[in-house]
């Protein structure tokens, strides 16, 4: 029998703050905004004691420099020293001390009389934890200057990759296709960084990868060259650090600007499938993939039976419920990646799945219907039972929107048999 595994570590935040109003305000906020635990102290002294005692498994923490016990900004380096992210809450702010703060490689400082400095706080909290999930390369053949740009990622959370060449970047970025941020030296042998931005944007869409070109060149044509080669944006050398982090910051929002405007492009909002749009143009390259390698590939379309009925009986809402239920179903039985699942209009969906034929996803098929038909719904104070027919369809026609059909077919005559079962077209 095997053993249960141990549960992951929820989120959590590290406050230190002496002040009830303000602790108890950001505390609420980042739990009500994010879901996160806070473990709130007011001194140095019960932030040393915890430390020590090798808790130290915080996403952040949210340091007030002027304790009772340590009113020159000790706990910043306490905190720092066991690799959590700091940010700094201060009443002001001159020249030295900012300097100071990023010379100690926090993560931001936060007037704590601004208005909007709460949220700023959890805006930085949230920031934090993204960027774990968050690949960063830093393309510069100065090694103390390459090292100097990663430590500065790597304080805000991002995981960084470097590069000392062009060649080398292009390496990286061809084995990690999930990097989303590339800083991009000019001055480098072989390959400068306008060259290396043009064979990155073979790689990445503008919307999809982010270039940020650097160079502490006086040609003021140096930053037109990079955004006409299709860089993102440009920092000249040398930067502040503030100046820096706000670029970077504003490139990721972008990135995430776009992706969340192409996921509402292409996704069924009330299943978290794709939309019918979204399914045909990946059903069509996944039938394009399959004729190239001569690999099969199966389409099936998906009806709830005598759906009329539950919404007749029960509502709507409670109709959009049962939809839903198939939709979270669908993705449990046929895993993204392996299949395209979409919702084609009203109660029906389709799935279309490279790689396999209709034979070898029958069992599967009939697994997912049996399951169905044994599911009750919680809907809107009722228990609803519903069913579903599918068409398969496997014989490769001259476009996914053919072979739809012939799936629509077969769910057809699935219905007209009695509802409740498969019918399957097999390729020759």
């Amino acid at each position: 029998m095997s053993q249960p595994q141990p549960s992951l570590p929820s989120r959590r935040v590290l406050l230190v703050e002496d002040s009830d109003l303000f602790g108890r305000l950001l505390a609420g906020k980042l739990k009500l905004e994010l879901g996160l635990g806070t473990v709130w102290l007011k001194t140095f002294g019960d932030c040393l004691r915890l430390l020590d005692s090798g808790d130290t498994a915080f996403d952040a923490a949210l340091l007030d420099i002027t304790l009772p016990d340590a009113p020159h900004g000790e706990i910043i380096d306490l905190v720092l020293s066991h690799g959590i992210p700091g940010i700094v809450f201060t009443g002001s702010v001159n020249d030295a001390q900012r300097e100071a703060f990023w010379a100690k490689r926090i993560v931001d400082y936060i007037l704590k009389q601004s208005e909007c400095g709460l949220d700023i706080a959890v805006r930085q909290v949230k920031r934090i934890i993204d960027n774990r999930d968050m690949r960063c390369l830093v393309v510069d053949d100065s090694r103390l200057y390459r090292k100097s740009i990663a430590n500065l990622l790597r304080a805000h959370g991002f995981h960084v990759h470097e590069a000392a060449s062009g060649r080398e970047a292009l390496a990286i970025l061809a084995a990690h296709r999930d990097i989303k941020l590339a800083l991009v030296d000019y001055t480098m042998p072989e390959m400068d960084g306008v060259a290396l931005t043009r064979e990155i944007r073979r790689l990445g869409r503008i919307d999809e990868l982010a270039v940020i070109g650097l160079s502490n060149s006086e040609d003021k044509a140096t930053p037109i060259r990079f955004l006409k080669n299709g860089a993102n944006d440009y920092i000249k050398k040398p930067f502040e650090v503030e100046e820096f982090y706000c670029r970077v910051s504003l490139n990721i929002d972008m990135l995430n600007q776009f992706a969340t405007i192409r996921e509402l492009a292409y996704t069924d909002p009330l299943t978290a499938t794709a939309n019918r749009r979204a399914l045909f143009s990946s059903g069509q390259a996944a039938l394009a993939q399959a004729r190239e390698t001569a690999s099969p590939i199966t389409v099936a379309m998906i009806d709830i039976d005598r759906f009329k009925h539950v919404n007749d009986t029960f509502g709507h809402e409670a109709g959009d419920d049962v939809i839903r239920h198939l939709g979270a179903t669908l993705r449990e039985y046929f895993p993204q990646g392996e299949h395209h699942i979409g919702r084609i209009g009203g109660e029906e969906f389709c799935v279309a799945s490279p790689g396999r034929t209709a034979a070898q996803l029958l069992p599967v098929y009939e697994a997912f219907r049996r399951h169905i038909a044994g599911a009750v719904v919680a809907a809107r104070g009722y228990g609803i039972a519903y069913t579903v027919s599918v068409g398969l369809h496997d014989a490769a026609g001259a476009s996914f929107e053919d072979m739809l059909k012939e799936a629509d077919v077969k769910l057809y005559k699935a219905k007209t048999l009695g509802r409740n079962r498969i019918v399957v077209t097999a390729a020759p």
